[in-house]
């Protein structure tokens, strides 16, 4: 016992400790995505200031969410699982724009800066980030064209096509109405839109995503989405989740 107790001993002992835990909250860390933070998100919102009138209003949405990752940045590639809040932050932007960031955590967040047009909503920017322990990675860019996300009196049936880039990455997005559903969300029905769309990527990152959305016209906000995506190339990303707003007034 004496043995350990030396002073050289303890200072080794001690330090032999501090790796071994440095390097299991490391591996931890890398397997875990930690919740976005209402404050920086809200803190988003508040600088980005007044978004004018119309749909949909700026504030921070909490919603129920739950899925799984798998990321790749260079060599590194892991699995996590999500965690079961996310946020959608929607914030002013110039020319009275919007920027709609769906925060799956504190390391995933994807952003599409709208406008609304004369034919409907359309996606004008468009940003994926991803990343772990400190290591982030981030596509983002113009949509060349603006891409239609919702069409102007859209219905049961109405289908649409779009093709666009972003940073040289080819997007073929197909969209359909499959049908309509009220949902209550936070004790409130809200009408929606069930809109299923695949969206076919190629070039640096390639791959698919399948999203069936629930998008309600009154908020100008999809409310509820299950979401399929396996992307590849400079970044890995293969996810299965969904999520669906918590409540109707967003925090602000």
């Amino acid at each position: 016992m004496l043995f350990f107790l030396r002073p050289g001993r303890l200072i080794s002992l001690a330090m032999l400790a501090a790796i071994v835990g440095g390097a299991w909250w490391g591996w931890g860390r890398l397997h875990r995505s930690e919740p976005a933070s209402l404050s920086a998100a809200l803190a988003t919102v508040r600088q980005a200031g007044r978004s004018g009138t119309g749909v949909p209003s700026a504030g921070v949405y909490t919603t129920i969410a739950s899925g799984t990752e798998r990321i790749g940045l260079g060599p590194l590639t892991v699995a996590r699982t999500l965690p079961t809040a996310a946020l959608l932050v929607v914030s002013a932007a110039a020319g009275g724009e919007r920027d709609v960031t769906l925060a799956l955590s504190t390391d995933h967040s994807e952003t599409w800066r709208v406008h609304l047009g004369a034919d409907g909503l359309y996606g004008t920017y468009r940003s994926l980030q991803i990343g772990t322990i400190g290591y982030t990675r981030q596509i983002a860019g113009d949509a060349s064209p603006p891409v239609l996300l919702v069409p102007k009196g859209i219905k049961v049936g109405s289908t649409w096509t779009s093709r666009y880039a972003m940073t040289g990455i080819v997007f073929v997005r197909d969209a359909k109405v499959s049908g309509k559903e009220t949902l209550t969300i936070g004790g409130h029905a809200v009408k929606t839109f069930v809109i299923d769309t695949t969206e076919t990527v190629t070039g640096i990152v390639h791959g698919t995503d399948h999203l069936r959305e629930w998008f309600a016209p009154s908020l100008g906000l999809v409310v509820r989405a299950t979401w399929g995506r396996t992307l590849e190339g400079t970044i890995v990303n293969v996810v299965q989740a969904s999520y669906e707003l918590g409540s109707l007034a967003p925090s602000r």
